[in-house]
């Protein structure tokens, strides 16, 4: 039996390659056999190359090598050291994908039992945004603001410091507008600053440096036409002249621009025909089962539809021979990803003397090998199992679970969502790879007119890794957030929380740290609803040299002040030790 030598993945007879990480094989020579009479290890045998000179050998070292009196039709199920973390990281990852493409692309698929998943999904995304705080957040997103303030003259570590500050961020992603805006107030030196965006320009304001009623940014929708007369083309060949890469960089970005909306539409038509292929492809060959099943979520019993998808290694190989033989001939798709290949990697294939067709078709030259990979596909021992239960009633996704099975490896992820997970008694996350169990819950205690509990935690096996508790008393207005960390402590916030009028304010007043209560003052608010302005700004694209340098000097003297006024702020933590990093220090 064969042993990738950087990975520790069991090889079959005649890999060239590791089909696990790709290292190449070194053939090796065969190992004698050991006696009967030694006992089983329960690692794999691992054996380091032979490695040949001309005149002399190095020698072959190994790991004992072990053996039952009879040997196993079948190699024993060993564990591959780190493959559980390999497999983990895998697994969160093609969750999070598989996330995306949910959202992405569930008005895609026409009929069938892989619609119904897709649309069940797509629907708990939406009901999720409506209620609770991920409703507030959305609220937030689409139209509001989040405000942090905090007189630091009030922390009982800092009373000594006359200092406040503040953090606001407007947000409108339905009409891609975003600000956010920055104030310190140090013994009345004030230093304020403003960054805002919208779909076709940027601006960045700063009295304290530009001085008052000076704006400077960039209209982007003119960027394609000022950028080569500005200061900043390699042409001018100024102090502020960027380099060439980086020019034709942004020059490549805004000659596409314009082209996005258009290509995302080819994009989607392009993607409709390859996800009817992967619908007809899991009907014909998956194993797809449909029951009834009721699924405990907390205190309720939710009542839902189950739909199990089984794909094994024969199916999943008929999968990727049909997406693959259409891709071979398919003209649109590869000028669909030579567009997108043009947009984001312009300067790219410049410096490699290849235009964007050329690279897309040193991709489809991989597409010739498609019978080596199915013929792989096939030959292996992978297997697939996807259930979804969705609510009769809410039609969301209730749970979920996804089981993948490689050989001896097993890896699950098991999902506890509810009918609204912003509302639900509980939410769960199971990950195990066989040997180890990962769970994240959030489960809700009480939820009435007067009261809110709820508690956070992570455990790996029976060992917890972090829990949060939460408890919002909604007569008195207050709050209590308790963090505990195994061998670290627990760290406890107390404050207000007040909801008014499409406005939540969310204070900070007491810190404990091990058991050590102090003051602070902090305060966000969350706003529902709250607009900006787009201030009007100078285009520096448009300024001459000497404007430009005028500028520079003005922020350079204004820095200076800056520096000055705030220069001299006191420590954060008193009784801290001052260290002289003098020679000794670094070993001289």
């Amino acid at each position: 039996m064969a042993f990738c030598n950087n990975c520790g993945a069991q090889l079959e007879g005649g890999e060239k390659f590791c089909h696990a990480c790709g290292t190449p094989v070194v053939s090796e020579p065969q190992a004698a056999a050991p006696s009967a009479q030694e006992p089983v290890s329960e690692q794999p045998v691992f054996e380091q190359p032979v490695y040949e000179q001309p005149v002399y050998e190095q020698p072959v070292y190994q790991q004992p090598v072990y053996q039952q009196p009879a040997a196993p039709a079948e190699p024993v199920p060993v564990r591959k050291r780190g493959g559980g973390v390999k497999i983990a990281v895998a697994a969160v990852a093609a969750v999070a994908v598989l996330a995306v493409i949910v959202i992405l692309v569930s008005s895609l698929f026409s009929g069938g039992p892989v619609q119904t998943v897709f649309k069940a999904a797509a629907k708990t995304v939406e009901v999720t945004s409506e209620e609770g705080l991920p409703g507030l957040l959305n609220e937030v997103l689409e139209g509001g603001s989040m405000e942090l303030t905090a007189d630091l003259s009030k922390w009982e570590m800092m009373e000594d410091m006359e200092m406040k500050v503040g953090l606001k961020v407007y947000s409108n992603l339905p009409k891609q507008m975003a600000a956010a805006t920055v104030n310190v107030d140090y013994e009345g030196a004030v230093m304020d600053a403003g960054l805002f965006a919208e779909e076709q320009s940027v601006a960045l304001q700063c009295d304290a440096l530009f001085g008052k009623k000076n704006v400077y940014g960039v209209d982007l929708s003119a960027l394609e036409k000022n950028l080569p007369k500005s200061v900043l083309s390699p042409d001018a060949d100024t102090d502020f002249s960027l380099d060439e890469d980086t020019y034709d960089q942004i020059m490549a970005t805004m000659k596409n621009s314009g082209d996005q909306e258009k290509l995302v539409k080819e994009t989607v038509s392009v993607l409709k025909e390859y996800a009817s292929v992967i619908n007809k492809s899991l009907e014909k060959n998956a194993e797809i089962e449909k029951t009834s099943e009721t699924v405990s979520v907390g205190s309720k019993d939710i009542k839902t539809n189950q739909i199990a998808i089984t794909v094994d290694s024969e199916a999943l190989a008929e999968l990727v021979k049909a997406v693959g033989e259409k891709a071979q001939k398919d003209k649109d798709l590869q000028e669909v990803i030579a567009k997108w290949v043009e947009t984001t990697k312009g300067p790219t294939l410049e410096r490699m003397d290849m235009t964007a067709e050329e690279y897309v078709e040193e991709m489809w030259e991989s597409l010739e090998d498609l019978d080596d990979l199915v013929d792989e596909i096939a030959d292996s021992k992978v297997k697939i199992t996807a259930t979804f239960n969705i609510g009769k009633s809410s039609k969301t996704l209730v749970a979920c679970s996804i089981k993948v099975k490689d050989g001896s490896e097993t890896f699950t992820v098991k999902m506890t969502l509810g009918e609204n997970p912003a509302t639900s008694e509980e939410v769960k996350l199971v990950m195990s790879d066989g040997y180890d169990t990962v769970t994240v819950k959030y489960e809700v205690k009480e939820d009435t007119k007067k009261s809110y509990s709820a508690e956070l935690t992570a455990s790996e096996g029976n060992y917890d890794a972090l829990s949060a508790s939460f408890n919002w008393d909604k007569s008195e207005n207050t709050y209590k957030l308790t963090v505990s960390v195994p061998y670290e402590g627990e760290i406890v916030l107390k404050g207000s929380l007040t909801q008014k009028s499409g406005t939540t304010t969310i204070t900070v007043d007491r810190l404990t740290v091990e058991d050590e209560t102090m003051k602070v003052n902090a305060t966000l608010v969350l706003k529902e609803k709250d607009s900006f302005s787009m201030p009007k700004f100078t285009d520096v694209l448009t300024l001459k040299e000497d404007d430009i340098e005028e500028i520079v000097e003005t922020i350079t003297d204004n820095a200076s002040d800056l520096m000055g006024d705030f220069g001299n702020l006191p420590g954060i933590f008193y009784g801290a030790p001052s260290y002289d990093y003098g020679p000794s220090d670094y070993g001289y």
